[in-house]
């Protein structure tokens, strides 16, 4: 950019990152912005951070879920991978090589079934989930769906049960989405395998020390029975 007088003029290189590329790519819609170097997505012509950054985000389509999701009852950890994993943007093998990230081996990491790491194949059709998942499910009553992460979302929504049963499950969900992540991460970076029943143990503490961090709560004086049904 040293060359150039300011950054509408200056033009990414060919060799740079992409990140750098990506955001270069904005600058044609921020240009848009302004009128006789006067910002115009505000009536009075202040910058505005919001109204900048609401642009470039465009129109969004409201998760139907959130209202099972984005509780009390699940642990921001498990909220955070949820949050990625439901927009596709967790950093899989499949989408390390869709961004043109160079990746030594595309196959799971935890299965020997050959198939390309996806989000559908981690968190439903993996062979290592099954047994977290049936654990789960029996420690619950509730036969969790072998499903991916909107469909389950979907499905956990449209249960006819109260509001409170439906973000208890959905935070057991979460809980044992996360830990498969984790599981799958250690593995490759670390180069350790996790116990799959250790895992239902994990998930099962977790969600216990979450339950008893609200029982003082005024929600919790209401619905007494959440604590006697796990």
């Amino acid at each position: 950019m040293r060359t150039e007088s300011n950054i509408w003029q200056h033009k990414a290189p060919a060799d740079c990152s992409w990140y750098w590329k990506k955001l270069h790519s904005l600058k044609g819609l921020m240009e848009s912005w302004y009128q006789n170097r006067e910002y115009t997505l505000t009536p009075n012509g202040a910058y505005s951070m919001t109204k900048s950054y609401n642009m470039l985000l465009g129109e969004q389509v409201r998760m139907q879920e959130s209202g099972s999701v984005w509780t009390t009852m699940m642990q921001p950890k498990h909220l955070f991978i949820i949050w990625l994993a439901n927009q596709d943007r967790l950093l899989t093998k499949k989408r390390l090589l869709r961004i043109k990230i160079p990746v030594a081996n595309g196959s799971c990491s935890l299965c020997d079934q050959g198939r390309l790491e996806t989000q559908a194949h981690l968190f439903a059709e993996c062979s290592w989930i099954t047994a977290p998942r049936n654990g789960v499910s029996i420690w619950l009553g509730i036969q969790l769906q072998e499903k991916g992460i909107r469909e389950s979302l979907h499905w956990i929504q449209r249960r006819n049960w109260k509001q409170v049963q439906k973000e208890m499950v959905a935070a057991v969900w979460g809980a044992m989405i996360y830990h498969t992540w984790q599981a799958r991460n250690w593995r490759i970076f670390r180069n350790i395998t996790i116990n799959r029943e250790f895992t239902i143990a994990k998930i099962q503490q977790e969600v216990k020390i979450r339950l008893d961090s609200m029982r003082n709560t005024c929600r919790a004086r209401k619905c007494q029975y959440l604590f006697t049904w796990i």
